[in-house]
């Protein structure tokens, strides 16, 4: 795109016309009002005008487009734009007329776009609007989506594709009807009918990209399924010999096992058996040395007691006679002391 600057001095160029029917003028801030050539640079703080039969295109420096239709006045109030980090704002002021926006690489936030009545956003859009002399607006949006709010009331309608909304005179906000309004200007509706054919194209497109997408999407998922079924399997295959391979080890390690503890069993009973023998004659061995000790012990008790016994008996007959002896002792004596104290008788 080729800008001319052909502005005053002290306002910034922010796009430039790229289509004019006459009669079109121009008026830039602090300007005079000049006929709008091709190619011409527009400014910020521009005022720009048709009459009758006249229609103006311009691209601004973003990428958003404006076509005017006839008898139209607007005025670009504001206008930022870095092409380096895509920030900027934007703000036009539609008089009256007929208008047709495609958003560019402004951030949609940014911009603002006013008429006697309403207050229009923008999310990414191409969309018409017409402004009567009473003031009355009415937007159509081909594609993307807009906020219409109104200046009087503030209540806000969001308008998608192919649908409009108005705001008459009073700033009354109308209900969003499905269709998309003429505005009578052949101009703009022809480029409001272009805009939704492209988008129509646009999505037809989508659909078929998406829907080839998803064929391949299919195809790759049966490619992969089928690969996969395969693998599968072979895996299966391969997990059912190692199966195989495993319980054979291990039948085999059950039978080296079972093996291997039946003979420690019986190497355990014989040694068991013969430990249990060892004892057996080892409590014999014990059992006839306790008895003969036991026996030995007997005697030897018998012959202490038998000992014992014969001089306690000869004890007992010492004892005894000399018990025997003492009575006879003690009756002697008693026998003498008694003939000794008896009185004498004398015998006629």
């Amino acid at each position: 795109m080729l800008w001319i600057m052909t502005a005053t001095a002290d306002a910034a160029t922010i796009g430039a016309v790229t289509d004019v029917t006459p009669d079109a003028f121009g008026t830039p801030p602090q300007g005079a009002r000049t006929l709008i050539t091709r190619e011409k640079a527009v400014v910020q703080d521009e005022q720009l005008e048709t009459l009758a039969n006249g229609d103006v295109a311009v691209e601004f420096v973003d990428g958003t487009s404006l076509l005017m239709g006839s008898n139209s006045l607007i005025v670009l109030d504001e206008f930022v734009y870095d092409e380096l980090t895509f920030w900027g704002v934007a703000a036009y002021q539609l008089q009256r007329g007929m208008f047709f926006f495609d958003s560019g690489s402004l951030p949609k936030e940014g911009v603002r776009i006013e008429t006697p009545t309403a207050i229009i956003g923008i999310r990414g859009t191409a969309f018409s609007v017409a402004v009567s002399e009473s003031g009355k607006t009415t937007v159509s949006v081909a594609h993307g989506e807009v906020s219409v709010t109104s200046t009087t009331t503030g209540a806000t309608a969001t308008v998608g594709p192919g649908s409009s909304v108005s705001v008459d005179a009073r700033g009354e906000l109308g209900n969003v009807s499905n269709d998309i309004a003429p505005t009578n200007d052949p101009t703009i509706d022809v480029a409001v009918a272009n805009a939704v054919d492209q988008a129509t194209m646009a999505a037809e497109a989508a659909a078929e990209q998406a829907a080839s997408a998803v064929d391949q999407t299919v195809s790759e998922a049966m490619s992969t399924t089928n690969a996969t079924a395969v693998d599968i399997q072979s895996s299966a295959a391969q997990a059912l010999s190692s199966a195989v391979s495993a319980a054979e080890q291990a039948a085999s390690d059950a039978e080296s096992a079972a093996n291997q503890a039946a003979s420690d069993a019986q190497s355990a009973a014989e040694q068991a058996a013969s430990d249990a023998e060892s004892a057996a004659e080892q409590a014999a061995s014990e059992a006839q040395s306790a008895a003969e000790q036991a026996a030995t012990d007997a005697e030897s008790a018998a012959e202490q007691a038998a000992s014992e016994a014969q001089s306690a008996a000869e004890q007992a007959a010492s004892e005894a006679q000399a018990a025997a002896e003492q009575a006879v002792s003690d009756a002697e004596s008693a026998v003498d002391d008694a003939v000794s104290g008896a009185p004498s008788v004398s015998l006629p």
